[in-house]
Order: structure tokens, then C-alpha cells, then sequence
């Protein structure tokens, strides 16, 4: 005697994808940063950080709830101009992920002049998941306070969501979609703001 599922269903595979700090930033040591993340199906996840550009490694933290989507870091007190991140699911260590580029670790001695924990550049990063349904995420930076639009069009253009149509502060910002309403297919969303202007591919599967 045996049974099969009606529909069929799918098993998407867990992932993980580093935010911030991924590239830039200047953290000033002995100071709270937040360490941001989004992640798919992995519950527990380990922080380390590199000084070095990733020759080595050093244990932050284990255990830590991959569904918070972020940890708040005492930064160390060792000036560094090629600090990383890195996470890792504990369930699966193939499924990791690490600063895209090296970002700074201020001398305490320095001025000070520089805004912990902002972003130095304008960045449009990949939905995630994708492919997706009904919802996802789509995630920017700004570096300093700008007028953003973020709207998805379809492969014709015609313009089908707009996510974002506002003043933002400076800082790392994410926007969820949702595309119930819509039909499988490719879509496109672009992120405009004075001094910037990106888009990206994203891919609903229903």
C-alpha cells in the first residue's frame, strides 16, 4: 500500500547571500555594526571575519538563527583594509557566502570623519530567491539620502509594480515584492535615483 503526492512540488535548496558589510564600508573597531544577510532554508549559520582578504579566517559566532537575517558585531579592535565576512550553513558548509569585496576596519586613532556602517557606493543587488514564487526580495544601498524608484516592468516594458517611489536615507534597504497577481514569465526591475541607475532580470515560476 502506498500513496504519491497529487501535485507536483518542489524542493528549493538552501542559500545564502551576505548584504552588508559586502564591499567598501568603513566600520571604526570597538564599535556595533550589523551584519546582514538573507537566507533560504538553512536554519543555523556560523559568522567569521578575515583581516587579511581571506587568507585566514576567525570564529564570530555559531548558532546563530539564519531567519533573523542579521547579528549585530563588535567590531575588532585591528585596523584592516581587506576585512571580509563569511557565512556558512551549519547543516551544509557548501552553502556559503562572503563579502563580494573587502571593506575597512578603521584605526580608533583615525579622525573619524567617516559614517560607520554606510555604504560608499550605490549598489542594485540580484532578487533573491530567483527563480521566484509568489514573493521576493530585492535589496539596494544608497550612500547618501536620494529619491528612489524601483519598478518592475515585463518583457515589453509595460510598467507592472512600483516598489518605490520615495525620499530614502542612506543605508541598506530591502523591498519586497510580491507577484501574485502576475503570470509566469521574465520580468525586469530597475532602481533609478539622480545619481544612479540599474536593473536587473527576475524570473516568477507559478
Amino acid at each position: 500500500m502506498f500513496d504519491v503526492s497529487d501535485n507536483v512540488f518542489s524542493i528549493i535548496p538552501p542559500d545564502l547571500i551576505v548584504l552588508a558589510p559586502n564591499g567598501g564600508e568603513v566600520w571604526t573597531a570597538n564599535t556595533n555594526a550589523t551584519i546582514v544577510w538573507q537566507s533560504n532554508n538553512v536554519e543555523t549559520l556560523k559568522i567569521e571575519y578575515s583581516i587579511d582578504g581571506g587568507t585566514s579566517w576567525i570564529l564570530e559566532a555559531s548558532g546563530v538563527d539564519a531567519s533573523g537575517g542579521s547579528y549585530q558585531w563588535l567590531v575588532p579592535d585591528t585596523a584592516s583594509t581587506q576585512a571580509l565576512i563569511k557565512l556558512t550553513d551549519e547543516s551544509d558548509e557548501s552553502t556559503t557566502d562572503q563579502s563580494d569585496a573587502v571593506f575597512t576596519i578603521d584605526d580608533p586613532s583615525s579622525t573619524g570623519d567617516e559614517i560607520t556602517g554606510l555604504p560608499k557606493e550605490y549598489k542594485l543587488s540580484q532578487n533573491f530567491p530567483n527563480p521566484f514564487n509568489p514573493t521576493t526580495i530585492i535589496s539596494y544601498q544608497l550612500p547618501q539620502r536620494s529619491f528612489v524608484t524601483l519598478k518592475v516592468y515585463d518583457l515589453l516594458g509595460k510598467e507592472v509594480a512600483v516598489l518605490v517611489n520615495e525620499e530614502k536615507n542612506p543605508g541598506y534597504h530591502k523591498v519586497n515584492f510580491n507577484a501574485g497577481g502576475l503570470s509566469s514569465g521574465i520580468y525586469f526591475y530597475r532602481l533609478e535615483t539622480t545619481e544612479f541607475r540599474d536593473g536587473k532580470k527576475l524570473i516568477l515560476l507559478k
